[in-house]
């Protein structure tokens, strides 16, 4: 099909071949002419024929190459749009999550620092209920001290108040004995001489027989003997605390 392009001659029938329906072919052609090397497709027919059809084949190849690498090109594209969007997303879910993992931070670290202010409070309390605690301490080991220095005083003080209770208590009881003898004394002058212990302890007839005999002996010796008598009770009425027995009445 190709010789129809030719004429009996080595040349290329420019004319027919300027017609062809293949823009590409002609348009190299025109460059050809354009160029003044129309002699270089001077050759024989056949191997300007073979020639022609691996050209053809060639520019087919060539297209096939082209329209392969348009889609190529197409997919290329298509990914590279994708490989843009998921860009995007993942950039756009990368900042979304640093917010939240920016605020979750912010929220742990305000929590931090309340439990930190909870903790130094704590601390401060326990700090001052430890201070009140020492001076406690201190206050009681001082008034322990301070007693401990007081309790030999105040046991010698008490030692000091008994020995003088007790000497004041032995002079009473002395005091009172004295008095008490005096007293037994004085009652023994008043009524005269008593009766033996044998007679006290005889029966009531018998006592008061010996009695009798006895007040009888001694109004006689009063009788033979009234001025010594006299003189006797007057001496031990003056000699006493002024209490005396009574003048013997006159015979």
């Amino acid at each position: 099909m190709a010789s129809s392009l030719f004429v009996n001659t080595i040349h290329i029938c420019f004319d027919s071949v300027l017609a062809m329906d293949n823009q590409g072919m002609v348009a190299m052609f025109e460059s050809l002419v354009a160029t003044g090397l129309k002699g270089f497709l001077g050759c024989p027919a056949v191997l300007h024929e073979a020639a022609l059809l691996e050209f053809f084949e060639m520019r087919k190849l060539t297209e096939r190459f082209d329209g392969h690498d348009r889609t190529y090109r197409v997919l290329f594209n298509n990914v590279r749009n994708d490989m843009r969007d998921h860009k995007n997303l993942l950039s756009l879910d990368l900042k979304t999550y640093q917010y939240k993992v920016r605020n979750q931070v912010g929220a742990a670290a305000f929590d931090v620092v309340d439990v930190s202010r909870v903790v130094k409070e704590l601390d401060a309390k326990v700090a001052a209920v430890a201070t009140g605690m020492d001076d406690v301490r201190k206050d009681v080991e001082t008034t322990k001290e301070a007693i401990s220095h007081q309790i030999p005083d105040f046991r010698a003080q008490a030692q000091e108040n008994y020995n003088i209770l007790t000497a004041q208590l032995s002079e009473l009881v002395a005091y009172v004995n004295l008095g008490g003898n005096d007293k037994k004394g004085e009652d023994s002058s008043s009524r005269g001489p008593q009766p033996p212990s044998d007679d006290q302890d005889r029966p009531t007839g018998e006592g008061s027989a010996n009695r009798e005999a006895g007040i009888r002996e001694g109004v006689g010796r009063n009788r033979g003997g009234s001025g010594s008598s006299g003189s006797q009770s007057r001496g031990s009425g003056s000699g006493g605390d002024g209490v005396g027995d009574p003048d013997p009445p006159h015979g």
